[in-house]
């Protein structure tokens, strides 16, 4: 009997740490992860949507001149809600039309029969016959097979009644329903004054409409270190097809990325954070954080040194060109840095290239970094420097 008990209180012991080690385990989880299950239940439960590109980052050269900067640009936009038809959309892309400049010369013939098919497909359906709508029930043909069966019952006598204003209307409508229906479409991009005066005093009749503003890169030295400052994609263009580094990293496929020069290499550094949406039930979308523009950089360039270091190679190689036997002579090139801590000042690369009055120049900077170099003999006592420096060779030493 006495066993049986000592048996009962040890399990019932073990019992009571297992329970008490569950506790702990579940108050463990419960504090210190709170936050991890929390994002992650927001994650699950809640849609999110990022809004266009951030602007990036400027950069500077060494005295805080700004070499590369963003450009406001206005533009409409629209957000369709979940009880938008398409007789609402196209009263509104007429209302639009009247309001801002649009060129239908892109909308083809093609264009013009998907947008009859959307007011007359029970037509168009009588035409085509019970057979192929049982064909399309039965799923033997896709709907995009079906639409252009419906198509091709589209006379161009029945086109011919769309004239350059209703294309202008087709093309706002196919710009109001591009990619996702809960994304922000782009109408119109750099309106014009009178076309924000025009928008802004009938905005409230533009269910879903919205002007707000995106950016373009701005150069302010014109082609000045253009080809080492390089350049960034539009929105259309996106990621490039080959740079996998983009596409493994945290990007969307319409990203504005830096494409070439210090825009690429310094992307992580000068791009912003795009801002935040919350998808509402109804389509809708309410801010959940603002857009935040990237961080700066700053060259060792020095931008007046830069510029008057251009203007006397260039003067120097057409000099040299008018010189005889010089038609293997293409150009030169320049890197000026500072001794003391290696920064660059000034990098320049100009090639010569005849034209029918002489020579003209084109900037060959990168081929300083992409392209072989045979140095002058400058460099033999510097080489000499670091043998002496080192211990591999001797002074007065002959090497056979």
């Amino acid at each position: 009997m006495y066993k049986n008990n000592h048996r009962i209180r040890i399990i019932f012991a073990f019992i009571c740490l297992a329970l008490f080690g569950i506790i702990l385990y579940f108050i463990y989880f419960m504090v210190s992860k709170n936050d991890f299950y929390q994002n992650e239940y927001e994650r699950l439960s809640n849609q999110y949507l990022y809004g266009w590109t951030a602007p990036r980052g400027r950069i500077l050269d060494v005295n805080g001149n700004v070499l590369v900067d963003n450009e406001a640009v206005s533009v409409l936009a629209y957000s369709k809600s979940s009880s938008t038809t398409v007789t609402k959309e196209v009263e509104l892309a007429k209302k639009i039309n009247e309001l801002i400049e649009v060129s239908g010369d892109d909308i083809d013939e093609e264009d013009m029969r998907s947008f009859y098919l959307l007011f007359h497909r029970e037509e168009l359906v009588a035409m085509a016959g019970e057979e192929v709508e049982n064909q399309y029930k039965k799923r033997e043909i896709t709907l995009s097979e079906y639409n252009n069966i419906l198509k091709s019952f589209i006379s161009s006598e029945q086109l011919s009644n769309y004239n350059e204003d209703d294309k202008r209307v087709i093309q706002i409508y196919q710009w109001m329903n591009q990619s996702y229906s809960y994304d922000i479409k782009v109408i119109k991009r750099d309106l014009s004054t009178e076309e924000l005066a025009a928008l802004s005093e009938h905005m409230g009749e533009l269910t879903g409409c919205f002007i707000t503003y995106d950016w373009e890169r701005v150069y302010f030295y014109g082609d000045t270190l253009k080809s080492i400052l390089g350049s960034v994609s539009s929105s259309t263009q996106g990621i490039p097809l080959d740079d996998i580094d983009y596409y493994s990293s945290d990007y969307s496929l319409n990203d504005r990325v830096g494409i070439s020069g210090l825009e690429k290499q310094y992307d992580e550094v000068l791009k912003g954070e795009k801002a935040k949406y919350k998808i509402n039930g109804n389509h809708s979308i309410s801010l959940v954080s603002s857009a935040k523009r990237g961080d700066d950089i700053v060259l060792t360039i020095d931008i007046e040194l830069q510029q008057a270091v251009d203007e006397i190679l260039e003067t120097e190689i057409l000099r040299a060109k008018m010189e005889g036997n010089t038609e293997y002579y293409k150009g030169s090139y320049v890197v000026l840095s500072d001794p003391k801590t290696g920064g660059i000042l000034a990098i320049s690369g100009k090639n010569a290239v005849s034209n029918a009055t002489g020579y003209s120049l084109i900037d060959a900077s990168r081929n300083i970094f992409t392209s072989p170099m045979t140095p002058g003999s400058i460099v033999k006592g510097a080489s000499m420097l670091v043998g002496y420096t080192t211990g591999a060779v001797q002074i007065g030493e002959t090497i056979y």
